[in-house]
């Protein structure tokens, strides 16, 4: 992502990750632009970020999503999880509409 933000004179306090710093992807991927041609870009590494998401790991205690932000996310076998996933995506479209992302 660097060298796009280079390459497209973008601002890095907007478009770099600063996951040293402690700021989670949902963070990061909340604060890119939503208007214009900035906000279809940021569609773009929202995609990518789904689509190469950090690996998953286990806790015995609940903790937030590292993808979706989600205070507590839940753990369940394949058929429950994608119905989780369906609501997940349902829940995080209306609170961007009403925040009015």
């Amino acid at each position: 992502m660097r060298s796009c933000v280079a390459l497209r004179q973008l601002d890095p306090a907007v478009w770099t990750w600063q996951q040293h710093a402690g700021q989670s992807l949902a963070d990061y991927l909340r604060g890119l632009p939503t208007d214009g041609e900035a906000g279809r870009l940021a569609q773009v590494v929202n995609r990518q970020a789904v689509i190469t998401n950090l690996r998953a790991t286990y806790a015995a205690e609940p903790a937030p999503h590292a993808g979706v932000g989600a205070e507590v996310y839940g753990r369940f076998t394949a058929p429950m999880r994608e119905i989780v996933g369906i609501f997940l995506h349902h829940e995080t479209a209306l609170a961007g509409r009403r925040s009015g992302r």
